[in-house]
């Protein structure tokens, strides 16, 4: 017969607590773009029925990309465990961030830096000064 799990008191409140936090930051994860639709519309200059058309497929984008990644990383961090995948996600994520600073300028725009080595300073045109 399996011996039955025992939990002490501290145990049986940190799973709660962890469960909260995570629903929390899922959620705030989630509604983040709908925040930054408008300002994207406000940056690129779109009408409200571009806002419509491109703002349905960004929210599509992300919700399809989130939904694969956690059907496909899961079964990763099963096998690595949570650690090394929490590792693993900060590692990609830096990763990632630092490629998009030098690609953003050339990406982006062609008057302002859109990152942190030209903030508030004077475009690549001289008589071009950037909004920060």
């Amino acid at each position: 017969m399996p011996t039955p799990i025992t939990l002490n008191s501290k145990t049986r409140w940190q799973i709660p607590a962890v469960l909260a936090v995570t629903v929390f930051v899922n959620y705030l994860d989630r509604n983040n773009l709908s925040l930054a639709i408008p300002r994207l519309a406000q940056d690129f200059n779109w009408s409200d029925r571009e806002v419509g058309s491109k703002g349905e497929l960004l929210l599509a984008a992300f919700f399809l990309s989130y939904a694969l990644s956690n059907m496909l990383l899961s079964p990763l961090a099963e096998r690595f465990g949570a650690k090394r995948s929490v590792i693993a996600a900060i590692a990609a994520f830096s990763l990632v961030t630092t490629l998009s600073a030098p690609f953003g300028y050339s990406l982006y725009s062609s008057d302002c830096p859109t990152f942190a080595v030209g903030a508030g300073r004077r475009g690549s045109h001289s008589d071009v000064e950037c909004d920060y």
